[in-house]
């Protein structure tokens, strides 16, 4: 019998509706019940508002003594229980008894939670009635002053038996209605049921993209040969196309993250496609952008015009594809954009934007150094040859001029010594080959051999060096002799710029896990364009004593510190003086 179709149809639709129609009859009757409650709790308080506004104007009043008879009424009146009782708890009247026999009410949960301006609601047996109640109890107020407390019971189980009826019938109704489908159901599948009804479904499924779709294979059933060579069938499409998804999804992957960006506008100007670099570049999102024409998703007429000849192009123009450097985003960046069309039906454009803003700038690092790098050698050079030549007219015979020059040229010789000294400190510490012999040691007396070294420069323009260390600093973990050189150069700059009379204080205080060293002078101070550059090679704000030194020492400073694991900055007000600050590890 069940080995039909429709028969075992018939039975999965009963069996389906007898769980359907369970679970609708547990839902319908805990709903009708809790609406019932809900109903029952309304109507309570309802009557309990209508009590407390009958008894508000009896309260501490000569007629206080009628609301044992109002209680009674409304009482009968509503088929309830009523009691009123005053702000302590002291029964004023009830429906059932009498106040003289009553014991204080104000420890009564509802009673409580109405004393306190709340609605309350409990439920328990009562002791003088000897049965469950519902019992419901709100304020009673006047002229904005709580007064006492109103409250309506009912017996529960009369309750409990209304719920039982409710559920009785919406049970029976459930249960005739699951009979009359479950009837209705086994015809209309003997009618409607063919055996290739199963097999047409399935295919259909297929075709509007679910390939997990499988025929059902059921032995001694007609169509089992065929559904079988039809589930062959879609498990290959199946495989075919999870094999071509695959191969999307990695090149959707390596597109998306390229570092370039990539940017496909179709046939009608509308962009289809776009990567991360790209919406970055652009400053734009994806749900923005895509289906969008193209002078509206980039933004830009300059990108805009590389897409456009792109789009003239046929696919064999000689000249190769559009290119154009061009600046894009806040801040500007430098960005290669090549756009080319790709022969096809739709013959989309291919867009790849290029960030050369990181290599420019690299460029012009070099460039510069090159530059300040001649500067700085051609200025000693030039006195040298100078001095040379001089010498060698004849001023040689002259004693005097002779050991004059000789010791310029030996000042000269000392600068270029230098330079070449901080070159090679500076070379050492960028590419990763200065050695740090660390330790564990106070700051303190590093500082202060710092400042013991600079003081005879100090001394003539009358600039008080000072040291600002706490005695109780903890100890931190460095190479003493690689921060005394930084601190010797940012003592050396802050003297040098420091006007006569000035001060230049070092010191140091405990950070979360580390030291921050500082060192503040009351110079010129920096301008604001000039605090991020300052620690760039050869950079010098002051262009005016540019020959002050090499403009290499706080390019040193900065990487002895970063290769100590810390960081060097500095805050100044321009011509309000300069703090130049760096941290260290504090010792474990």
């Amino acid at each position: 019998m069940f080995r039909r179709l429709d028969a075992r149809l018939s039975l999965g639709y009963i069996a389906l509706m007898a769980v359907v129609f369970l679970l609708l009859g547990v839902y319908l009757t805990t709903y009708v019940q809790d609406l019932e409650r809900r109903e029952l709790r309304a109507r309570l308080q309802s009557q309990a508002w209508l009590v407390a506004e009958a008894a508000a104007p009896l309260i501490g009043t000569p007629q206080e003594a009628d609301i044992a008879s109002l209680a009674r009424r409304a009482g009968g009146e509503i088929g309830a229980r009523v009691t009123v009782i005053d702000r302590q708890g002291r029964l004023l009247g009830d429906s059932e008894v009498a106040p003289q026999a009553m014991e204080n009410y104000a420890n009564r949960p509802e009673m409580a939670a109405a004393l306190a301006g709340q609605v309350g609601e409990a439920r328990r047996p009562s002791d003088t009635l000897d049965r469950p109640l519902i019992y419901l109890a709100v304020p009673i107020a006047r002229d904005g002053a709580l007064l006492g407390a109103a409250r309506v019971a009912l017996p529960s189980d009369q309750f409990a038996s209304l719920l039982r009826h409710i559920g009785i019938a919406v049970v029976v109704a459930l249960g005739l209605a699951a009979l009359a489908i479950a009837a209705l159901s086994a015809v209309l599948a003997r009618i409607i049921t063919r055996p290739f009804g199963s097999l047409i479904g399935t295919a259909r499924r297929v075709a509007q993209g679910d390939l997990t779709a499988r025929a059902p294979e059921h032995a001694g059933c007609e169509t089992a040969e065929l559904a079988h060579a039809f589930n062959e069938m879609t498990s290959a499409l199946q495989a075919n196309i999870s094999a071509v998804e695959a191969e999307r999804a990695r090149l959707s992957a390596i597109v998306e993250h390229l570092t370039d960006g990539i940017l496909i506008v179709g046939d009608g100007g509308r962009v289809v496609l776009i990567n991360e670099a790209a919406e970055r570049l652009l400053g734009v999102t994806r749900d923005r952008v895509l289906q969008r024409p193209y002078p509206l998703a980039v933004r830009d007429h300059e990108l805009a015009e590389v897409i456009a000849r792109a789009h003239q192009d046929d696919g064999n123009s000689a000249g190769g594809p559009a290119r154009r450097l061009i600046e894009l985003g806040q801040p500007r960046r430098v960005v290669e954009a090549v756009a080319y069309p790709i022969p096809h039906d739709q013959t989309p454009v291919v867009v790849i934007l290029r960030d050369l803003t990181e290599l420019r700038r690299t460029e012009t690092i070099r460039r510069d150094f090159v530059a300040n790098l001649s500067h700085e050698l051609r200025t000693p050079i030039a006195s040298l040859k100078a001095l040379v030549e001089t010498l060698a007219d004849g001023a040689w015979e002259d004693e005097e001029v002779a050991r004059d020059f000789l010791g310029r040229m030996a000042t000269e010789v000392d600068g270029l010594a230098r330079l070449v000294q901080d070159l090679l400190e500076l070379s050492r510490a960028e590419s990763g080959h200065l050695t740090l012999r660390l330790r564990t040691t106070a700051i303190a007396p590093v500082a202060a051999q710092a400042v013991s070294r600079l003081r005879a420069q100090a001394e003539p323009k009358g600039i008080d060096l000072r040291l600002a260390i706490p005695p109780d600093l903890p100890p931190a973990t460095f190479d003493p002799e690689r921060i005394e050189q930084v601190l010797v150069n940012l003592v050396h700059n802050a003297v040098k710029f420091t006007p006569p009379g000035g001060t230049v204080t070092v010191g140091a205080d405990a950070g979360d896990g580390q030291l921050v060293v500082w060192v503040r002078d009351t110079g010129p101070g920096i301008a604001p364009e000039d605090q991020e550059r300052v620690f760039e090679r050869f950079f010098k704000a002051d262009r005016s004593r540019a020959d002050a030194g090499t403009g290499l020492g706080l390019a040193i400073a900065r990487h002895l510190v970063e290769r100590h694991g810390g960081r060097i900055w500095v805050e100044s007000v321009y011509r309000h003086g300069a703090t130049f600050k760096f941290t260290l590890p504090r010792a474990a």
